[in-house]
């Protein structure tokens, strides 16, 4: 967001419980999306995800973009995962 002077965004609240992620991808993951809805392509791909550790769930999803894009990099690529763990 630092590159626009007026960026555009949505606030959004959300409550977290226990088990809960927070994924971020990047333009140039969601570019890589074999179909026009990108966000849904990539919340499908997430949703199959078997893993529950947050840097094999980036991995794995950045693995995908890079599948999608014939094994090239042709933009930055970054995938953020965080998980929820409530004591």
């Amino acid at each position: 967001m630092g590159v626009f002077a007026k960026a555009e965004y949505e606030n959004v609240s959300k409550k977290m419980e226990d088990g809960d992620y927070i994924i971020l991808l990047s333009d140039g993951v969601l570019d890589t999306a074999p179909e026009n809805d990108q966000e849904a392509y990539f919340r499908n791909v997430i949703c199959a995800l078997e893993m529950n550790n947050p840097n094999e769930m980036a991995d794995a999803i950045l693995k995908q973009a890079i599948e999608n894009n014939h094994g090239e990099i042709v933009d930055d690529m970054t995938v953020l995962v965080t998980g929820v763990w409530i004591k």
